[in-house]
């Protein structure tokens, strides 16, 4: 008889998952759905911190290369990352589901459909190995997009279409998530970016203006993290979208990285490839 840990193996590697009825421990428990995971035990042996665990992964192995005697002796839990926690852990492999995608809510989208068609094009053809390259080697991979718009006008639901029509993880972060210090937007920024591209995830860079707005000669500190996250994004390979209210006040750093933009009703989306 195949040991239930076998149900392990549709889950191995990244693949995004729906977290169900599991303590921060991957213990059984009852409650209601927590979210969505990403499979991920080289990023948890990387990122996470020793001194909330004392797991170590010695050794990778294929899961085709996995016996049903290895199976008996497997741990009921694998290792990823929580996207609403926002944190590394074990989750029991018996309270796990492959996601889901929506295949009707980009097409539920009610904005113009000129728009919709303009998103889906530069999302589909993005390509993090082929396609436009800039004559530095590995730069210009990557999307860029910026939805700016005021208030209810569909940015955040947007964005969510997209992830469901692709079929890509949706990682939200947050400017406050990133700190403010310049050494510390350097260091997560470069972790965030790491594992959005490891994850073939669609990164939200949710209420961004602190890096869009216009720089001014007398904010030397804030000036010293926008270049730093310029820096950043020029080596990008994924896919980013930001979010801002600020529509007339982007600093011409990023209005240089569009090459084509969109200006309809409340909404602007503008995208670099």
């Amino acid at each position: 008889m195949k040991s239930p840990d076998k149900e392990s193996s549709p889950l191995s590697g990244n693949e995004e998952a729906l977290e169900r009825m599991t303590d921060p421990l991957g213990n059984n428990a009852f409650g209601r759905p927590k979210g969505n995971i990403i499979i991920d035990s080289a990023g948890f042996g990387l990122y996470r911190s020793e001194s909330k665990s004392n797991i170590q992964i010695k050794k990778q192995v294929q899961v085709g290369d996995i016996t049903d005697k290895d199976y008996l002796i497997c741990p009921p839990s694998v290792l990823g990352f929580s996207f609403k926690r926002k944190d590394w852990d074990a989750f029991n492999v018996s309270r796990i589901t492959p996601k889901e995608f929506s295949q009707t809510a980009f097409d539920s989208l009610v904005i113009d459909p000129r728009r919709k068609t303009i998103i889906k094009s530069f999302i589909n053809q993005h390509s993090p190995t082929s396609g436009h390259e800039d004559i530095i080697d590995g730069k210009g991979r990557g999307i860029i997009g910026i939805f700016a718009g005021g208030p209810s006008c569909g940015r955040m639901l947007t964005v969510e279409a997209v992830a469901e029509e692709t079929q890509k993880p949706l990682y939200t972060v947050t400017v406050g998530e990133l700190g403010f210090a310049p050494e510390h937007v350097d260091n997560r920024l470069r972790w965030v970016l790491d594992r959005t591209c490891c994850w073939n995830a669609i990164l939200l860079l949710n209420e961004a203006d602190v890096f869009l707005q216009k720089r001014s000669a007398h904010d030397l500190s804030r000036n010293a993290m926008v270049s730093s996250f310029l820096r950043q994004l020029e080596y990008f390979k994924g896919i980013m979208i930001l979010t801002t209210n600020c529509v007339e006040d982007c600093d011409p750093a990023f209005e240089s990285m569009h090459k084509h933009t969109a200006t309809l009703d409340k909404f602007r989306f503008s995208m670099s490839v």
